[in-house]
C-alpha cells in the first residue's frame, strides 16, 4: 500500500536493505499515531491490521546483533515466527537485545513480555514501563527481577534524570540525563536503543560472553552516547535526527 512504499523508500534512501519486506496486494501496513500534549509528551493510537504473512527469518549466519520490540514482539499473529528467529540466534550465539515499549494498550499481551525476556541478552525498559509491567516504582528491585531473567544487562531509562544499568552480578552503573529544550519526546526511547545498539557493533560486542567482559567504564560510555542520541530526538518534532549531526556523534565516539 502506500504508507508500505513510502517507507520502503526511506530505508533505501538510508542504506537499509528491505528485500525482507513481505509485499500483497492485501495487507495494509500497521500504523502508529502520535498525539503530544503541552509538554511535548506523546501518547500513542495504534492501528494493526492483522498479518497473515509469516515473518521469514532468513539467514542469521552473519548476524551479531537481533533487536526486537513493541507490539511486534507480542501479538499473537508473530509468536511462531518470533520463536523460530529466536531459535536461530541461540543456534548461532547472537545478541538478543529485548524492549517491550509497553503501552496501556498492550495489556492483554502482557504474558509474551516475560516470555520474550527470557530469550534476552540485553533488556531495556523505561522507568514507565517498570511501573506498568511490574507495578513498582523501586530501581533495584526491578534489576533483580530482570536479572532473574537472565539477562546479562539491564538497562533502564528514567526520563530527564538520566539512564542506568546493571550487569550481571555486578553493580549499577548510572549517569545524569541530558539538558535540553524538548520539542516533543516521540522516538527518544528507540533513539536511545539505536545509541546503545551503534555503541555495541563499533566495539564489535557480538555474544554474552564478549558483553561480559567489558567493564563499568565501558557500560557509562555506552549510556553516554546512547544519551546523546536520545536527545538529539528529543529537540526535534517526530523521531527523526538529522543524519549530519548523527554523523558529528559517530565521529566523537570514534574520535576521529
Amino acid at each position: 500500500d502506500y504508507w508500505g512504499g513510502y517507507l520502503s523508500d526511506i530505508m533505501k534512501k538510508e542504506g537499509i536493505d528491505d528485500s525482507g519486506i513481505v509485499r500483497n496486494d492485501v495487507m495494509k501496513t500497521p500504523l502508529a499515531f502520535a498525539v503530544t500534549d503541552k509538554s511535548g509528551n506523546a501518547s500513542y493510537d495504534f492501528y494493526n491490521p492483522c498479518c497473515t504473512d509469516r515473518l521469514k527469518t532468513g539467514d542469521l549466519s552473519n548476524t551479531g546483533i537481533f533487536h526486537f520490540g513493541s507490539i511486534f514482539s507480542m501479538a499473537p499473529e508473530n509468536f511462531e515466527s518470533i520463536k523460530e528467529f529466536l531459535e536461530k540466534t541461540q543456534e548461532y550465539g547472537i545478541l538478543v537485545s529485548y524492549d517491550p515499549n509497553y503501552r496501556s494498550a498492550f495489556e492483554k499481551y502482557k504474558s509474551q513480555i516475560f516470555e520474550n525476556m527470557k530469550h534476552s541478552t540485553i533488556i531495556k525498559l523505561s522507568s514507565d514501563d517498570i511501573s506498568s509491567i511490574y507495578g513498582i516504582d523501586d530501581i533495584n528491585k526491578a534489576f533483580e527481577l530482570l536479572e532473574e531473567t537472565g539477562a546479562v544487562l539491564s538497562i533502564i531509562t528514567l526520563g530527564k534524570d538520566g539512564s542506568t544499568a546493571k550487569m550481571k552480578n555486578r553493580p549499577a552503573v548510572r549517569i545524569e540525563g541530558k539538558k535540553v529544550d524538548v520539542a516533543d519526546t516521540i522516538g527518544a526511547g528507540d533513539n536511545f536503543s539505536a545509541g546503545y545498539l551503534y555503541y555495541l557493533f563499533v566495539n564489535r560486542i557480538f555474544t554474552a560472553e564478549s558483553l561480559l567482559s567489558v567493564n563499568d567504564e565501558f557500560i557509562s560510555n555506552m549510556l553516554e552516547f546512547a544519551s546523546e542520541v536520545a536527545a538529539e530526538a528529543l529537540k526535534v518534532k517526530g523521531a527523526s535526527v538529522e543524519k549530519s549531526r548523527l554523523e558529528e556523534l559517530k565521529k566523537h565516539l570514534r574520535n576521529e
